[in-house]
């Protein structure tokens, strides 16, 4: 086994935004920023549980992973008459105000972008606020020039932009409208492979039409709101750009859709462009907006066999099921994982029932080479479980393989008959004749395998997280003990290959607590979930404590994967922290993991001047929110919300101060860490 050396780090200087700080990394621990994984990062857990849960398991609805857009993308062209200015049009329906970002790849001041923005009589209209507040998430930072416009008049508006590097590509305009006129967008499936049809379903709402949706629906247009044209943009991961138009759809009235076959496996960059009137007091008032979001397309790496068989396996006292099931690889890998997760189904003892609910099992498989399937995923079952239902195996159902990026489905089947050897049912039948009880165990083994195959001797930590795309672990030092600063800076990591690089920081470790910043939050969670590590060793009060963590996703995830292909800019697309992937990959984490997670929101104070944390943001944010993360996205159903503190925000740079630089709450979270 590998161990990093114990090394203390000198001090930093960060430039962030234009403030130089010093950050103090009293370090305790060498820096890991290479994502090579040790194997003994790789020994799976075994999820199971009772059939109570089954409900906690279904598969999200597309349709509650929709976007709802009041904001304006597009990119400028440039002007004809000039090389250094880029030009560009757009309809106003507010009245009230609106908000015009002008985001560059300029690294230089972005003030430097001259910005005049004309209204329909053709008037130069001033700001009443301009901001040069970066559009952000996490440490990804893209340069923003930023006006507020109050009491504009509606209709056809003019935007002319002077650059200073004519090698820049052309800015990009995001634009947010205070009028409740929504455009709303979904896919209506999971199926997200290569070869297969997608469809984007669209309609054009307002408010009262999305308070009234049901779950797992599209809500209802806005009777007043017309179609004049929309399409869909889409790009492609080879950076290939093509669009589709779409059309009434003639089942449901009110929706528009469109449809394409992806070609190639990877991120798509997507957005709908969407233009039409909506009726006012007798006038046809023209409105613009634009949806977008990333699709993660999977290959059909394999499928299910239809064939599956129960053997009986253990070691010393701890007897269980192995639950093996036929995966044959369409696509040639080297020790491919997937996601697995059935519900077990079984006939009765003494013939009482052909139907009985067992239990559920998931986790992580490789695939692997089994004498009687051929290929295969194997998952573990406790006796505890079918002794409890007085049930013997004999069928899965509602099985489900996903890809570990983004868990998009690759294989699903509805029932699969299993094969059980008489072993296995002489050893239940034993069991039930004599009374005999049988204790879950197969944790407990697990953990005694990790352990056997460690010497470390270095005593508890507690880690510390930072997120997506950092360039600064920037939690204080001096406000925890015993800590230990994770650091894979400027990186775009899936959820599973984050969560294994902090499993490898660990190993030098006896066993460790984890507080985590934003997308580190996901991470750790996946981590307690599916690996075993030194997490499960750790004593203490509070094994994973996050702030900041958009656990249902987050929308500038999706923004500035399509802004940074436009600017050519940024650490590269991350799907997982897409709504749509992160409701699925939540949907099979145990209440038990969850449980072991408490989380912390901020938000900006209400009531004042600024009612955010970060202008640009707040364009595409749904309120409240800490400039990066909506507050509604951060809930876990059976974590522990440890609460809402009102004038932090995200990190540095905002209008209140860093959600990570409190005092008072770090000294909680400190001491009630486990190590």
């Amino acid at each position: 086994m590998n161990v990093v050396p114990v090394i203390s780090l000198p001090w930093m200087q960060v430039q962030l935004r234009g403030v130089r700080m010093i950050a103090v990394f009293a370090v305790l621990v060498g820096l890991l920023c290479v994502p090579e994984v040790s194997s003994s990062c790789n020994q799976y857990k075994s999820l199971m549980g009772s059939p109570a849960d089954f409900k906690q398991h279904v598969v999200p609805s597309p349709y509650d992973a929709a976007v709802s857009s009041r904001s304006l993308l597009f990119q400028l062209i440039s002007s004809n008459s000039h090389p250094f200015e880029f030009l560009g049009e757009f309809d106003v329906d507010s009245t009230e105000d609106f908000t015009l970002a002008v985001i560059s790849s300029l690294q230089q001041d972005v003030k430097q972008l001259k910005v005049i923005v004309r209204d329909p009589s053709g008037e130069t209209v001033s700001p009443s606020l301009t901001t040069d507040e970066p559009l952000s998430l996490d440490g990804l930072e893209y340069p923003t020039l930023t006006h507020l416009f109050v009491d504009p008049v509606q209709g056809r508006w003019i935007v002319t932009v002077t650059v200073t590097d004519l090698d820049a590509p052309a800015p990009v305009a995001l634009l947010g409208f205070s009028d409740s006129i929504f455009l709303h967008a979904s896919l209506n499936t999971n199926s997200l492979l290569v070869g297969e049809t997608l469809t984007l379903d669209v309609a054009v709402t307002d408010e009262d039409g999305l308070k009234a949706r049901e779950a797992g629906r599209m809500p209802q247009s806005a009777s007043n709101a017309f179609v004049k044209s929309a399409d869909w943009v889409i790009m492609s991961p080879d950076g290939s750009t093509h669009e589709e138009q779409l059309h009434v759809s003639v089942n449901t009235a009110g929706l528009y859709q469109a449809s394409f076959t992806p070609s190639a496996a990877g991120v798509y960059k997507t957005w709908v462009q969407c233009q039409g009137h909506v009726e006012v007091n007798g006038m046809a008032v023209p409105y613009m907006r634009t949806a977008f979001r990333m699709i993660s397309v999977a290959e059909k790496s394999a499928h299910l066999t239809g064939r599956a068989y129960v053997s009986l396996s253990g070691q010393g006292s701890c007897v269980y099921f192995s639950i093996n099931i036929g995966l044959e690889q369409q696509i040639a890998r080297e020790k491919k994982s997937y996601r697995v997760y059935s519900e077990i189904w079984g006939r009765g003892f003494n013939g009482k029932s052909d139907d009985v609910a067992i239990g559920w099992i998931s986790g992580l498989s490789n695939v692997h080479v089994d004498s009687k399937l051929g290929q295969a995923v194997s998952l573990k079952l406790d006796l505890s479980l079918p002794l409890k239902a007085q049930g013997v195996p004999m069928s899965l159902r509602n099985v489900r393989v996903e890809d570990l990026t983004a868990y998009v489905p690759v294989a699903t089947e509805d029932e699969i008959a299993v094969a059980i050897d008489e072993q296995a049912v002489a050893e239940m039948e034993k069991r039930i004749r004599s009374n005999q009880t049988v204790e879950s165990c197969v944790e407990q083994l697990e953990k005694r395998e990790r352990n056997s195959s460690r010497d470390v001797a270095v005593g508890g930590r507690l880690i510390l997280v930072h997120g997506y795309c950092s360039s600064a672990n920037l939690f204080p030092p001096s406000d925890f003990s015993d800590a230990a600063f994770f650091a894979d800076f400027s990186q775009s990591r899936s959820n599973d290959e984050f969560a294994r690089l902090i499993c490898e920081f660990g190993e030098q470790f006896d066993s460790f607590g984890l507080v985590a910043h934003s997308h580190g939050g996901i991470a750790s969670l996946h981590l307690h979930t599916y690996y075993q590590s030194g997490l499960d060793a750790a004593e203490g009060e509070r094994l994973i404590q996050s702030i900041g963590t958009p656990y249902h996703g987050s929308r500038l995830a999706d923004l500035l994967a399509i802004i940074g292909e436009l600017l050519g800019i940024g650490c590269g697309p991350n799907p997982d922290l897409s709504y749509d992937s992160m409701e699925r990959w939540l949907a099979i984490v145990p209440a038990d993991k969850q449980q072991a997670l408490h989380f912390y929101t901020t938000q900006y104070k209400t009531g004042g001047l600024i009612n955010y944390c970060l202008l640009p943001s707040n364009l595409v944010l749904s309120w409240p929110n800490d400039g990066v993360v909506e507050n509604k996205k951060t809930s876990v159903p059976y974590g522990n919300d440890a609460g809402n503190s009102q004038g932090e925000c995200h990190t540095y740079g905002m209008n209140w101060p860093p959600q990570y630089s409190n005092a008072d709450r770090n000294a909680v979270i400190n001491s009630s860490a486990a190590r």
